[in-house]
């Protein structure tokens, strides 16, 4: 088959890989390299984060007769008691044998008594999933970044559950 904008190509040949090159540049800005695109549902449930109306959205890349279709929203959540129950709550609804991706809106008090908000998106990825999973996550991040609109956005990405620690992940994002 002709190749097709997103595919993958590994071939030898100076002129399908000039081909294979353009294939791949010639994408929609929104889709994924994946070749995936995220869904309006997406935006809408983002522009609830940032409007502070949710304190987070999960997304996961719908799989259709075992290819990637498209990024839909799976999991939504309201600020709990803390910021970090909230968080631990997030967590909790990662699975640990399938990539995921998420947008937090991650609350803190600095030292000096400051309040700060920062809405970050998390890519998850666990080393328990398969290598086919986690190579459409990575490929597919983009698509959903943007969409989102949402530049300058803090990452984080994390493959193992120690990196999803609530102090780990606001060092990393939080400058006090």
């Amino acid at each position: 088959r002709p190749l097709r904008p997103g595919d993958f190509c590994y071939f030898s040949t100076a002129a399908r890989v000039n081909h294979c090159f353009f294939a791949l540049i010639t994408k929609p800005a929104t889709m994924g390299m994946s070749g995936v695109e995220a869904n309006q549902e997406c935006v809408s449930q983002f522009a609830r984060v940032r409007a502070r109306e949710l304190a987070y959205v999960i997304f996961t890349v719908h799989m259709e007769n075992n290819q990637p279709k498209d990024i839909r929203p799976v999991a939504e959540g309201v600020q709990g008691e803390s910021p970090e129950a909230t968080w631990d709550e997030f967590v909790a609804q990662l699975p640990r044998n399938e990539g995921r991706f998420g947008v937090f809106d991650l609350r803190k008090q600095t030292a000096d008594g400051r309040q700060v908000e920062k809405v970050i998106f998390v890519t998850w990825a666990p080393s328990e999933a398969s290598v086919r999973n986690r190579m459409i996550v990575a490929s597919s991040q983009d698509a959903l970044k943007g969409k989102f609109d949402a530049a300058g956005m803090p990452h984080v990405q994390a493959n193992d559950a120690d990196e999803l620690v609530y102090s780990t992940v606001v060092a990393q994002v939080i400058r006090e």
